[in-house]
């Protein structure tokens, strides 16, 4: 809806699937709250009351044990997971996990920033070097934020631009190691990232 005297979410559902949309996806917020406030997963629940059709919940999908809990008590078939994953890649493989009922610990760093590698080097294969570089920095500064002398490291991203600079980056994040407050888990407030 709009606004919240004017939420239409379970009507609008019903009538994608009466003309044979097969799945909806609902993001909880409406359009006047924008990127502000928290996603309104009754709203969301009330239109998989509403239909017979999968319905995919999306806002605020940052913790992987109310993921599962959400798709076990049928409140949704499954979620959008956006902004959960940055600076944390693994995030999609701990909700899968946990969905399966396995609880799946946080990735090491090392870990951390081979994925964070391996994703730059997905973007290259795609984009190029020049503009995966630019476009990836900000996934790389999300990666070494939290080890030591990271400012200096992120102040270093922001002029990358081959894959050799790159490693070296990655090299000298590795050899300082995690900071002593351990992984930062950055906190998205709506319309960040």
């Amino acid at each position: 809806g709009w606004d919240h005297g004017s939420i239409n979410a379970p009507g609008v559902a019903r009538a994608l699937q009466d003309v044979g949309v097969s799945a909806v996806a609902v993001h909880g917020r409406t359009r006047c709250q924008r990127y502000t406030g928290s996603s309104d997963w009754h709203e969301i629940a009330r239109v998989k009351e509403a239909v017979s059709i999968p319905v995919i919940g999306s806002g605020d999908v940052d913790d992987a044990a109310l993921i599962a809990e959400r798709i076990r008590h049928g409140i949704v078939d499954g979620v959008v997971v956006a902004r959960a994953m940055l600076g944390n890649l693994w995030f999609v493989h701990q909700a899968v996990r946990r969905v399966a009922g396995e609880a799946v610990v946080d990735q090491p760093f090392a870990e951390r920033l081979r994925l964070t590698r391996r994703h730059l080097a997905m973007l290259i294969a795609y984009h190029g070097e020049r503009r995966a570089l630019r476009i990836g920095r900000k996934y790389v500064a999300w990666a070494v934020k939290g080890c030591a002398g990271a400012a200096r490291l992120r102040a270093l991203v922001q002029t990358l631009e081959t894959p050799e600079q790159l490693d070296a980056l990655f090299e000298q994040a590795l050899t300082a190691g995690p900071g002593t407050d351990g992984w930062f888990q950055p906190v998205f407030t709506s319309g960040d990232g």
